[in-house]
């Protein structure tokens, strides 16, 4: 059992691993980018639709909202265009060669396949800098990989992608600013600059970038004192004249985007991220689903109030569930507005909960440990920070609406390889035999291949989820009927 252990550690910790690890990551991603119908599951005709406006427009500024864009709600001031209008860049070479929307759709699904996997290199170098172990990090990413949400996600145009890519970079040049040998005050420069910019991506990486920041000016504070303001200058003066610009251009660029629509929108609409109604009519925001959807769960508030659950109770019966089945699940859009979703394949899904379980127990009873070192400090603020705030966002969607409204699992993606690091320290701390490490990391990854990942999909997709190709449909239903085997779901 210790040469299986040893050769198994030998096996995680190669870089060839890590490498067959992205390359598992791309081609489950490319078998979905290439087998399920266009639109996917999160909202990707929106992303799409949005992409394909911007690759006709060379400012991301709108003086007025066309109506074309209605079926988007309110773009004008929305604070999440920056993905799109990145993209656009891309798509522009793309409509050189082709103005056939399944190509278009599929060009942009590689895009984003890209992005992920550049996040798990990203990741890595992040990983990394809190554990000295490449066997544990590439661990927690293969895990990461055969979690069904994860190549779903990679798979489809989406802004999450880039958000995972853009949490893993402020992430790594934190730790790179803490454990310099010296101030470089060039990492504080890119997680402030990108982290701005990030916000203009999508708002729910603000929490993430918060921590941060209030992270390492505490850090620099203690460890530096009054000094801070001083070393952050002469830090500046002695960079290359290359980097100096770059640095400023960076500030300008994220200062004014976030300044433009945040602060904008603050003082015009009172809000960082108005409704529809606010700044659209009524009847246009009717073409916006989502703006029809809550209509629904107001009026149905009104003419038939139910009580409602407090914090805890809402944790235990839908946030937690809802959050971690979305990470074992599958579905696509079978129309506008119409979406499906699959229940969680029972293996990998108990297989997560047991291993969460041990790791809970194993960090309560020698884990807590890990708490003295300040990396493990700031991954636990990023981790509690994001998740208090998806919380309280959604706890105040269900008063308001009566109902769960729009929890997202993917919402809490740039947390997630940071718990996972953690959860996997704790249990390296707790248990001290090798060869029982080695047997629980072996059940972990069986459990998760035993129908995680792209087998998912695979098993649980109808034959309507998919391209209307012939030889498409044919080679997943092959492929379907070789895994019915695994096909166990868990219903709660």
């Amino acid at each position: 059992m210790r040469r299986f252990a040893s050769g198994l550690a030998r096996v995680l910790a190669s870089r060839k691993f890590f490498v067959f690890i992205v390359v598992l990551l791309v081609a489950q991603a490319v078998w979905l980018a290439l087998s399920f119908n266009y639109p996917m599951l999160w909202d990707e005709y929106y992303h799409v639709g949005l992409i394909q406006f911007y690759a006709h427009h060379l400012s991301p500024f709108l003086t007025s909202q066309p109506h074309s864009l209605d079926i988007y709600g309110n773009v004008i001031s929305s604070p999440k265009y920056l993905y799109h209008y990145l993209m656009s860049f891309p798509f522009r070479i793309v409509l050189l060669f082709t103005h056939n929307l399944t190509a278009e759709v599929i060009s942009l699904r590689f895009m984003n396949i890209a992005l992920f996997a550049g996040g798990l290199v990203a990741w890595r170098a992040a990983l990394l800098k809190i554990s000295s172990s490449k066997a544990l990090v590439h661990f927690v990413l293969l895990a990461l990989v055969l979690l069904p949400l994860s190549s779903l996600l990679a798979a489809q145009v989406n802004y999450d992608n880039l958000v995972f890519l853009l949490s893993a970079l402020l992430v790594l040049w934190s730790l790179k600013f803490m454990k310099a040998k010296k101030f470089e005050a060039r990492w504080l420069a890119l997680v402030v600059g990108v982290g701005l910019l990030a916000c203009v991506v999508k708002l729910e990486i603000a929490p993430v970038f918060a921590a941060l920041v209030i992270f390492l000016t505490y850090w620099a504070i203690r460890h530096h004192g009054k000094k801070t303001p001083k070393l952050i200058i002469r830090s500046f003066q002695t960079s290359r004249r290359l980097a100096q610009v770059g640095v400023v251009i960076l500030l300008v660029a994220g200062f004014g985007l976030f300044i433009e629509r945040f602060g904008v929108n603050l003082v015009q609409y009172h809000a960082l991220q108005p409704g529809c109604s606010k700044v659209l009519d009524y009847q246009r925001c009717l073409k916006f689903s989502p703006y029809n959807y809550e209509r629904i769960l107001l009026a149905r508030k009104a003419k038939d109030p139910q009580p409602l659950d407090g914090p805890l109770a809402f944790i235990y019966h839908d946030w937690a569930k809802k959050n971690f089945n979305q990470y074992f699940t599958t579905g696509t859009q079978i129309s506008y507005g119409n979406f499906v979703s699959s229940n969680p394949l029972a293996i990998p899904f108990f297989t997560a909960l047991a291993a969460i379980a041990i790791a809970l127990v194993a960090f309560a009873a020698r884990g807590w440990r890990l708490t003295k070192r300040p990396e493990i400090q700031l991954t636990l603020l990023v981790i509690l920070a994001l998740g208090l705030v998806l919380f309280v966002v959604n706890y105040a969607d269900y008063r308001h609406y009566g109902t769960p409204w729009a929890i997202q699992g993917r919402y809490l993606l740039p947390a997630v390889p940071l718990f996972m690091l953690v959860a996997a320290m704790a249990v390296r701390v707790a248990i001290k035999s090798r060869a029982i490490k080695a047997g629980l990391a072996s059940l972990v990854i069986l459990g998760l291949l035993a129908g995680g990942g792209v087998l998912t999909d695979i098993i649980a997709h109808e034959s309507n989820w998919l391209w209307p190709n012939q030889t498409v449909r044919n080679v997943n239903r092959s492929v379907q009927n070789a895994f019915r085997f695994l096909d166990y779901k868990f219903t709660d």
